[in-house]
């Protein structure tokens, strides 16, 4: 195999030119991580359906076509319950598989972020705007979320109970979009 160029690369190959997200199939979904080892699924039967709800929800909203029809004539749009159900899905795959706390404090804050203003961000944007939330309420679970930024971004202090903090935040987002 070739060496990939680039690390946390996603790239999925859908079997339509024309996807509805509930029932969307690939043909590839080719990932790398962080630590440089990639994943090849060719069997959309064996991996967890709610990363493409959420991908190509976000794709729908916010892609940008480099050639040919705009990404809003291609995708059709899911529904609020089935995008609502794949971030509740994905934020406890996190929590369960994920591995990652600081990984699973993001995706938490996206899914909250998402759910309550309607709109994609970032999972850096989104954090933000989920410690700037909690701050008032849990300052030591702000702090925490704000740390997973700085994890992301190539900094690793936080406190010994970052996984405490993102079992916390997981439960609050579960309770509050579920």
């Amino acid at each position: 195999m070739l060496p990939v160029p680039s690390r946390m690369l996603e790239l999925v190959v859908y079997d339509s030119a024309r996807v509805v997200t509930g029932d969307a199939t690939f043909a590839l979904n080719f990932n790398t991580s962080r630590d440089g080892a990639t994943t090849i699924d060719l069997d959309p039967s064996a991996v967890p359906r709610f990363w493409f709800v959420i991908d190509l929800a976000i794709a729908r909203d916010n892609a940008v076509a480099l050639f040919g029809p705009p990404p809003q004539e291609l995708i059709v749009a899911p529904r609020d319950d089935e995008v609502r159900a794949a971030l509740l899905e994905s934020t406890r795959w996190y929590c369960r598989h994920g591995g990652d706390a600081d990984a699973t404090l993001l995706a938490a804050s996206r899914a909250w972020n998402s759910m309550n203003t309607g709109h994609w961000a970032s999972k850096s944007a989104a954090a933000q705007w989920a410690s700037e939330r909690l701050a008032a309420t849990d300052l030591e679970l702000a702090k925490a979320v704000a740390m997973a930024v700085g994890a992301r971004a190539g900094e690793r202090a936080h406190n010994a109970d970052v996984h405490a903090h993102a079992i916390r935040l997981v439960d609050r987002v579960v309770a509050t979009i579920g």
